[in-house]
């Protein structure tokens, strides 16, 4: 964040709002995952830093109130990372859950039916549907063909 105010914030002239959506825009593009992933690890020192650091040279060299909407809702998103990872990572939890669950009852219904074909006599493996016709013997099939 310092680097890229020292770098980019500071060469932004006094009430250049349309440069300072440019740099906005930057900023967000270049630290999305960082500011992400920072947040993960300490949502206040992450939300000080770019309050701080960012947000207040940002509106204070833009002098718009539209910048300054925009870094409130900045800092109102990155707010809410740990939440959106934790649901994230709960419906993950989940599906996956799932799909153990499913899973295990479709292997229960192939053991089933394994079974039920054993107790049949029918001890040639998992059904991969009906069982092919039997070929017919090599001199009826030659008997029934014409001329042969």
């Amino acid at each position: 964040v310092e680097r890229f105010v020292n770098n980019e914030i500071k060469t932004l002239r006094h009430d250049d709002a349309k440069g300072a959506d440019a740099k906005f825009r930057k900023f967000i593009r270049q630290g999305a995952e960082i500011i992400a992933v920072a947040a993960m690890h300490d949502v206040q020192s992450t939300l000080q830093t770019i309050s701080m650091q960012f947000n207040y040279r940002l509106v204070a060299r833009s002098g718009s109130q539209e910048m300054q909407g925009r870094c409130q809702a900045l800092l109102q998103a990155v707010s809410e990372v740990p939440l959106q990872c934790e649901r994230f990572l709960k419906r993950i939890e989940e599906t996956l859950a799932d799909n153990k669950d499913r899973d295990k009852m479709s292997k229960e219904e192939r053991a089933q039916a394994q079974r039920e074909r054993e107790a049949k006599g029918d001890f040639g493996g998992e059904a991969k549907g009906p069982a092919p016709p039997a070929a017919a013997p090599p001199a009826a099939a030659a008997a029934a063909v014409p001329g042969g």
